[in-house]
């Protein structure tokens, strides 16, 4: 508040008539949003959500076809002792 002597108010209107600042308010927002946007699916979206969904998905595919992962690993097994490893 240098020059101004109405006080608050009257710095408060000022920076809201002034193009300047709506600009640089405006450039500020939409920095911190596309950040929190980026950040948010790298971290959020990779890291937590993605795995949760693909266990679900795959422990709803193994409920359908009836399959348990200790079958996967006879079968396996079984395939390996047919092959001769």
């Amino acid at each position: 508040m240098d020059s101004h002597t109405g006080g608050w108010f009257s710095e408060y209107i000022s920076l809201l008539h002034d193009p300047s600042h709506w600009l640089f308010e405006i450039t500020v927002q939409i920095v911190i949003d596309l950040l929190i946007i980026y950040f948010g699916y790298r971290i959020i979206w990779k890291k937590v959500i993605l795995p949760k969904l693909r266990k679900e998905i795959h422990a709803e595919i193994d409920q359908e076809h009836n399959l348990t992962h200790e079958e996967e690993d006879d079968v396996r097994s079984s395939i390996g002792a047919v092959r001769g490893q």
